[in-house]
């Protein structure tokens, strides 16, 4: 997790899409104990997603100058300008909630950031006191902007490191204008398309699979072949080489290779080598699961997936897979 945050500046501006202007606020937020926790436990969250799309921002859209002009003493008034902007855009989605924006300028490994979490609404309940002709009457009130608590995730935000001009966003997409788009890459600064790491190893895993099942019957061995080359190859180099899952998985046949090459370029992978963020370390290195078609399920850890003495996979002629576990201990 990051550690070592300082927070220099806090500031929070309201966003409600009931009416016509965001409710900026003048001052800064006062960050006492309880605030300070809260808010790094959100940025330690979002610092580790690799939902995170990167960007090395370049002058735009009058929003990216304000991150790369940014100073430290306009903290304020750049918070303010940027909300109104970012409050116009969203007037025009048909299908996104009234939040908070909280923007936080913090400091880790002498690195200075300027990090916005959008806090987005949520219904949450309260008692609430009364009195009811001299009695006490204890009524249960519902509230319509409960903002996310510090276990939980802000929706939506991004992280500025201001020296190196390096963006991060998380973002969804939204109905804009008749189309599905997102507010903050799209429309707030403008920024050509893009995978985050977590989209790019989803693309390979879901293409890879796809062709698993179209050309080769759903082949077990197969997926698992994927699997370990993916495993391995990230934790040996940090990429996924497309070519080798090709080659030594689909056996180098050259209509599956073009079906598959093509495939990934729709979703807007192109390079024959694709490097994978360190984030993803979770996601790649979770734990396999197999199901088979009578509702049977194994989980089998990654490291064990080449492991012959532990566990072996064999294919009868009739196209069926006979799953062989082996010197296995504390059978529970």
């Amino acid at each position: 997790m990051e550690t070592n945050i300082i927070i220099h500046k806090a500031i929070v501006h309201i966003l409600d899409m009931s009416v016509s202007s965001p409710i900026l606020s003048d001052n800064l937020l006062e960050v006492d104990d309880d605030m300070f926790v809260y808010i790094a436990k959100h940025i330690e969250k979002i610092m580790f997603n690799p939902s995170s799309k990167k960007y090395k921002l370049s002058n735009t859209t009058e929003n990216c100058e304000k991150l790369l002009t940014f100073e430290a003493e306009k903290f304020i008034e750049i918070t303010q300008e940027l909300s109104k902007n970012i409050f116009d855009i969203m007037k025009k989605c048909t299908d996104i909630n009234s939040c908070d924006l909280l923007f936080c300028l913090y400091e880790t490994e002498n690195i200075k950031k300027l990090c916005m979490l959008k806090l987005s609404y949520k219904e949450s309940y309260i008692h609430r006191i009364d009195d009811l002709e001299g009695k006490r009457l204890n009524r249960i009130i519902k509230y319509k902007s409960t903002l996310p608590s510090a276990s939980q995730k802000s929706d939506e935000n991004f992280i500025y490191e201001i020296e190196n001009q390096t963006l991060f966003i998380n973002e969804k997409k939204y109905e804009i204008e008749e189309e599905r788009a997102t507010v903050f890459s799209n429309f707030v600064f403008n920024q050509p398309f893009t995978l985050s790491p977590k989209e790019t190893y989803d693309a390979i895993d879901k293409v890879s699979k796809k062709m698993v099942k179209e050309y080769f019957d759903n082949n077990i061995e197969k997926k698992i072949n994927i699997k370990k080359e993916i495993v391995d190859s990230f934790n040996s180099k940090g990429t996924i080489d497309l070519n080798k899952i090709t080659d030594t998985v689909f056996e180098a046949d050259s209509q599956v290779k073009q079906v598959y090459n093509e495939e990934l370029k729709s979703t807007g992978i192109k390079d024959e080598k694709v490097k994978l963020d360190y984030k993803l370390d979770k996601n790649i290195n979770k734990k396999q699961k197999i199901k088979t078609e009578e509702g049977i399920e194994i989980v089998i850890p990654v490291e064990y997936l080449d492991n012959t003495d532990k566990i072996s996979f064999n294919t009868n002629e009739d196209g069926t897979v006979n799953i062989v576990l082996k010197s296995l201990n504390n059978l529970g």
